[in-house]
């Protein structure tokens, strides 16, 4: 098992089967990222993972949301991503109402979410006795999760400031039926994970009820990662671009769907 067969198997894991043409291209520009890649696995899915993180506030007078990633993209080609081979969710509730018991006191939400690959288990393969010389995979797990909390304050009837705190975990993990050589070292498991804190800030323009343009600054301390995220809000569906400077797919789309309470 190579390394261009390791980055297959990550391209096996996160996406579907997609057209000759547009697979061929996303091929050439991964495995030009391979060394990015393989040397920080975790990272490299965490990508997928924030466009899943929903941090922005709850709308005046909702106590809470239920949001399910969709569907994202990548800007070279239009392929969708992890969220749409995983089970995916979002909970949002509102813990205090803007100025409710303190004047001027900003609302505060809270947020949990959590995602698990279906498709990794396709990868797994017993050994095949008659073949010592072959190399599967015996077991292939990849799921994460983040809470964050979320301040919002009304500068004007139509706008409101937010900002706020995230926390983020990720795990990966991948074992062999024996070891292999991957960029010089012989392994039997590529098996990591990350965690990320967060801190975040941005604005909310309300064109209507629950309906609002939001624009959001991201600062992940611990890995040094940053992002932005510019987001049209309905009440039922999100649509957005996510911008990562640092990632391997620096632009992708989203879209959310979602139920208010």
């Amino acid at each position: 098992m190579n390394t261009k067969a390791i980055v297959a198997i990550l391209l096996l894991t996160l996406m579907p089967a997609a057209g000759a043409r547009a697979e061929g291209k996303f091929d050439s520009y991964l495995f030009q990222n391979a060394g990015k890649i393989l040397s920080d696995p975790p990272g490299f899915l965490y990508e997928f993972q924030r466009n899943m993180e929903h941090t922005s506030p709850l709308p005046p007078g909702r106590r809470a949301m239920i949001n399910w990633h969709f569907l994202s993209g990548f800007l070279i080609v239009p392929l969708p991503d992890i969220a749409t081979t995983a089970i995916n969710g979002t909970l949002k509730v509102r813990l205090h109402p803007e100025g409710r018991r303190i004047p001027g006191f900003p609302q505060v939400d809270f947020t949990y979410g959590a995602w698990t690959s279906l498709l990794a288990g396709i990868v797994e393969e017993e050994p095949d006795p008659s073949d010592p010389d072959e190399t599967t995979i015996t077991d292939f797990s990849v799921h994460g999760h983040y809470l964050a909390t979320t301040f919002a304050t009304s500068v004007e009837p139509k706008v409101r400031l937010f900002w706020g705190y995230k926390y983020s975990s990720l795990t990966f993990d991948m074992r062999l039926s024996q070891e292999e050589e991957v960029m010089g070292q012989f392994v039997d498991s590529l098996k990591n994970g990350m965690r990320e804190h967060t801190i975040s800030a941005g604005i909310e323009l309300a064109t209507n009820v629950n309906k609002q343009w939001v624009l959001q600054w991201d600062y992940g301390i611990v890995n040094k990662v940053i992002s932005a995220r510019v987001m049209w809000q309905h009440k039922i569906y999100d649509f957005g671009f996510n911008f990562y400077p640092e990632a391997v797919f620096f632009l992708q789309p989203q879209m959310n769907i979602h139920v208010y309470f």
